[in-house]
């Protein structure tokens, strides 16, 4: 890994070589199968909606940020509607998990700068 301190070209440089590293292996299985296997690019993937569903720490947390009594963003944001996609997402009828992280977010940014 590169220092922070290391200049701006070489981490450009390191940056080309991993996108062109993956570019690359990509389009070599795609060739060599002629055409029928395409690997997709998992590099950036976080799976927040089986986290989510499964992990019972998360579900608690998230549970305790938005609906509880002490949530500042019962103010601003429908809570009925929040436990509607808590709900909704548990059960795997839909994905809410990045509509969920938003609101999350505005909890935590809540609780950051106007607590």
């Amino acid at each position: 890994m590169m220092p922070a301190s290391a200049p701006l070209l070489l981490w450009r440089l390191g940056k080309a070589y991993r996108w062109y590293s993956r570019e690359t292996r990509g389009e070599l299985v795609w060739r060599l199968s002629g055409g029928r296997v395409r690997l997709r690019n998992m590099a950036n993937y976080v799976d927040h909606g089986g986290w989510l569903r499964e992990n019972d720490s998360w579900k608690r947390y998230f549970t305790d940020m938005l609906l509880s009594e002490g949530s500042l963003s019962r103010e601003y944001i429908d809570q009925a509607y929040v436990g509607y996609l808590m709900r909704e997402h548990e059960a795997a009828r839909i994905n809410a998990s990045y509509r969920l992280m938003r609101v999350i977010t505005v909890e935590l940014f809540l609780r950051r700068f106007l607590a």
